[in-house]
């Protein structure tokens, strides 16, 4: 597929509309996860980012998140107008925003969502008089009162995202020492979109529903659309509409707007639909595929996160939000901030379902057109705003090049919401950055393919490969072995030497581990303090693998260690093979129900699809629940009015900064130990008593600084 690209230069971010309310994230934030199917395509260069190496762990190890010494930092965001759940910039900002401030350990994270755009500066200067080190600001529309308060606030960083900073008569200062505009080509990735729809239409019209073209970069993804669109064929019909005829309050709030107007584009004949803005593009893509009708969609890989649209995403135009944001937080604790511009890569995301259905041509077009835009052999034509001159084309940063990446995932479906869904980003995430020609996934079916689906990879010539879960550890080990010039990522695979593995640690393998019993610890001590029957559950899949095993053994020693008599149910699905026990939401749903039943008033989910029936089990008896490894209010939508927290791990950046470590030279084999912690309290925020919230951060600081052990063992004793 084609590998997305993009120019940087200095500082920047994306687009408007954050999350809900107010909410502080406990410790850590959450993450995504991989692709079904086929192998993968593109993604862009990135900006430049600290390049962490992980520490080589032994048994288990007692790692710190990244930068420690920063950990007075308190970090928060305001939205734009809209939701937190947009299943798109907003979504992502939040999650950037939360990847940042883990990596930080910063002491607080919250976020402040704008119901009212008179509200902007007012919910800014909350957080100012509150004492916030870091203030992110998401959208165009928020630029103004962002450089206002950056310049009453000299001490504080700013982090503007979608919001370019240019000197004028408004903006004299530019640019603020202390703030910084994160900023993408989005007429790029519109002109691959556009580009990608031409050569995919049967009836020679197409079209794209759009929020305001006030905002330059829902301006400059139309018209990037309409422009890659005509450059594949100058004859095509593409209808684009804004939606300009409302204020900022609905255009990207409007998704039964969307709809209608795709549907209204779809009876005129058009057969390919692009959908930017929030809500309102979303509404676009749902209304494509309740006719059945090739859609694309905005910022982040909406296959993932929009499952209504699935079946009709032939791919989505993207910028990669997430390790943005995050990347200028962690250059703000480690002392690199600079203000001005930071440009973020754009691209288009996986074909997916549609990966066998685009021609081998249009591929190859694509990549050809997506490299002719990074190396400016090919303009888009696009003026940076509307009504503005045409914009200068920028330089393309120096980037190493990985040449093929590939990801093998465990059983189960890469939109698992979870662990899966997480590493497969994070893999993309660190194609990009690397500026890597190919990068692919396989998704592994029956576990007997483990190692034929890794030696795929080895036969076409792919210089990184990542296996995803404790299952594929000896399968990876081996083929490092017996590819030495490969370098090899194993996602929870602990790299112990044992007789089974003499030659541990190998050079050429590095296990991306994490301490699950510490973030099932605090899950545990949180239910045992929001129960009020005395009685909580946990509902996992099999014991066999350890970080499953961690999760559930913290869960039971977090709640015992804030009240000795609770009583704690704990069931591992160990009952059935691997092919299961990671993909029975129904034995989930139906195990979480039996607790409740017997009293239960919190439960704890984690297992993949299974740990996600008992969140939507707990969520049909109004009982509280707690999710794992990502922010699961922001993927388990069905569960979103239960879920108090989640138990998460940073597998996102984990994965993409150990591919960014091997451009960079920094590769080693071993045990990197990823940071864990507590997801946002969310809809539960005003309902979680601060005592408990500061025991909560009490319990965390112990965790880290060695002065409480959770007394879990790495794995279930045999």
């Amino acid at each position: 597929m084609s590998s997305k690209v993009l120019k940087m230069l200095v500082l920047i971010f994306a687009i408007s509309i954050v999350l809900a309310a107010c909410a502080p994230a406990a410790t850590t934030p959450p993450t995504s996860a991989p692709a079904t199917s086929a192998p993968q395509p593109t993604l862009a260069p990135a900006t430049t980012a600290p390049q962490p190496t992980a520490a080589v762990a032994t048994t288990a190890p007692e790692p710190t998140a990244a930068q420690p010494s920063a950990g007075g930092i308190k970090v928060g965001m305001v939205t734009d107008v809209g939701k937190v759940d947009d299943k798109s910039f907003n979504q992502s900002s939040w999650e950037g925003t939360q990847c940042g401030a883990t990596a930080v350990n910063a002491s607080e994270v919250k976020y402040i969502e704008t119901t009212d755009p008179k509200d902007y500066e007012k919910n800014i200067q909350q957080f100012a008089d509150n004492g916030y080190n870091v203030i992110v600001t998401v959208g165009f529309a928020l630029g103004d009162a962002t450089y206002k308060m950056a310049k009453q606030y000299p001490d504080i960083k700013f982090i503007g995202v979608d919001q370019f900073q240019a000197k004028d008569d408004a903006h004299p200062d530019v640019p603020l020492a202390n703030l910084a505009g994160l900023v993408f080509e989005e007429d790029k990735a519109g002109f691959l979109a556009g580009a990608l729809a031409a050569q995919m239409s049967k009836s020679g019209k197409i079209g794209a529903v759009l929020g305001t073209d006030v905002v330059p970069p829902v301006w400059r993804f139309g018209e990037g659309y309409k422009a890659g669109a005509k450059y594949i064929n100058p004859n095509i019909d593409v209808t684009v509409v804004y939606h300009s005829d409302v204020g900022f309050d609905k255009t990207f709030t409007d998704p039964e707007w969307g709809s209608t107007t795709a549907l209204s584009m779809i009876d005129k004949g058009a057969d390919v639909i692009f959908g930017a803005g929030g809500k309102t593009g979303n509404g676009a893509l749902i209304g494509a595929a309740s006719k059945g009708v090739m859609a694309l969609g905005v910022d982040t890989d909406q296959y993932l996160t929009v499952p209504e649209a699935q079946k009709a995403l032939l791919s989505s135009a993207v910028k990669l939000i997430v390790p943005g944001v995050c990347d200028i937080i962690k250059g703000i604790a480690a002392g690199k901030f600079e203000g001005g511009n930071v440009v973020g890569p754009v691209g288009l995301a996986p074909y997916h379902d549609f990966e066998s259905k685009v021609p081998d041509a249009v591929k190859a077009k694509i990549e050809e057109l997506d490299k002719g835009l990074q190396d400016g052999s090919i303009k888009t034509g696009v003026s940076p705003a509307k009504g503005a001159a045409a914009a200068a084309e920028p330089t393309t940063a120096a980037a190493v090049t990985i040449a093929k990446i590939g990801m093998v995932t465990d059983v189960g479906k890469v939109d698992d919401k979870s662990f899966n869904q997480s590493s497969w980003e994070g893999t993309q995430c660190g194609a990009t950055a690397v500026n890597a020609s190919e990068v692919k996934y396989i998704e592994t079916t029956d576990p007997k393919d483990y190692e034929k689906n890794i030696q795929q990879f080895a036969d076409n010539g792919y210089n990184v490969i990542v296996t995803v879960g404790f299952a594929l550890g000896d399968a990876t080990y081996k083929m490092a072995k017996q590819y030495p010039d490969i370098k090899f990522i194993g996602v929870d695979q602990f790299q112990a030497k044992d007789d089974a593995h003499p030659d541990v640690p190998l050079a050429n393998l590095a296990g991306l581990v994490f301490e699950e019993d510490k973030a099932g610890f605090l899950a545990g001590a949180l239910a045992a303090q929001m129960s009020k029957s005395g009685k909580i559950g946990a509902v996992l899949g099999t014991d066999v693998v350890p970080p499953v095993w961690r999760f559930g053994e913290g869960y039971k020693a977090g709640a015992k260690y804030i009240n000795p008599n609770i009583d704690v149910t704990v069931v591992y699905h160990s009952d059935v093979g691997f092919d299961k026990t990671f993909t029975d939401p129904e034995w989930g749903s139906t195990t979480a129900l039996s607790m409740i039943d017997k009293g239960a008033d919190v439960i704890f989910g984690a297992g993949g699809k299974t740990g996600n029936g008992a969140l939507i089990g707990a969520a049909s008896k109004g009982v509280m629940a707690l999710g794992v490894d990502t922010d699961q209010y922001l993927t388990v939508p069905e569960a979103q009015k239960a879920l108090l927290s989640s138990a998460v791990k940073l597998i996102v950046p984990g994965v993409c900064d150990i591919i960014k470590g091997i451009a960079a030279g920094k590769f080693e084999g071993g045990n990197v130990v990823g940071p864990v912690g507590l997801a946002p309290y969310h809809d539960f925020e005003s309902k979680v008593p601060d005592a408990v919230k500061a025991k909560i951060e009490e319990l965390d600081k112990g965790l880290q600084d060695g002065s409480i052990k959770t007394g879990v063992s790495p794995a279930k004793p045999s």
